[in-house]
């Protein structure tokens, strides 16, 4: 009822990603274990990890499409001058992959050698 998001969780070795259905409230836009219903979780390899998170939870809201992000309290919509990056590392070819999500939807995706 509340949208579809991802965690970034970084508490795990190695560090793995959730995708998940918001089934908290309206208010509360971050993935809460326990209430929210898990799609599917993703393990990254064993030399890739999560080197930079700014929001562990991005959410994406019915019915407009709103984007909301958390760091671990509550939610925030997102807006046009925040933008949520996520950084992942190789770390046997450092490797480096940029992540960010803007107030539109805008997935964009970038690597650094």
């Amino acid at each position: 009822d509340y949208g579809y998001g991802v965690y970034f969780d970084t508490s795990t070795n190695p560090d793995s990603y959730i995708l998940f259905a918001n089934d908290f409230d309206g208010i509360n836009y971050q993935y809460d274990d326990g209430s929210d219903t898990i799609i599917q979780r993703f393990t990254l390899p064993e030399n890739v990890n999560f080197d930079s998170v700014s929001h562990n939870s991005i959410v994406f809201t019915p019915p407009y499409g709103d984007i909301c992000v958390s760091t671990g309290v509550g939610g925030s919509r997102l807006t046009g001058s925040n933008t949520p990056l996520l950084l992942i590392k190789h770390d046997d070819a450092n490797f480096y992959g940029y992540v960010r999500v803007n107030s539109q939807g805008e997935i964009d995706v970038r690597t650094s050698p």
